[in-house]
């Protein structure tokens, strides 16, 4: 019984961080006025892309990833050439990694 309310629990988990995030909406969010220059990506929903993104702050929050894929896997609506379950499992995939990465970032601290 513990196994299937596991299972369960895991498919929801899956299927919560598959849906598009509202932050792709967004604009990034720049805060502070710290020397550190941080590059990323930010989506671009107009147009369907990841665009290069350059800021100098302490924190960037919101739409802005490190990488372009972790910003076309959490936002990049499939023109039909990609197959949906793959394209969820992307996104699913991309959620679980930055869960992971927030999990890690709140452990060592």
């Amino acid at each position: 019984m513990q196994l299937v309310t596991l299972f369960a629990f895991i498919i929801l988990i899956g299927l919560a961080l598959g849906q598009k995030d509202p932050v792709c909406v967004e604009e990034p969010t720049v805060d502070g006025l710290c020397p550190d220059i941080y590059s990323g990506y930010t989506y671009a929903s107009a147009r369907n892309i990841c665009t290069r993104f350059r800021a100098r702050a302490c924190i960037i929050s919101g739409n802005f990833f490190r990488t372009r894929d972790g910003c076309e896997a959490k936002c990049k609506v499939s023109t039909g050439s990609e197959n949906g379950f793959m394209s969820f499992w992307s996104r699913s995939m991309s959620g679980f990694q930055d869960l992971m990465n927030s999990f890690s970032n709140f452990a060592s601290k």
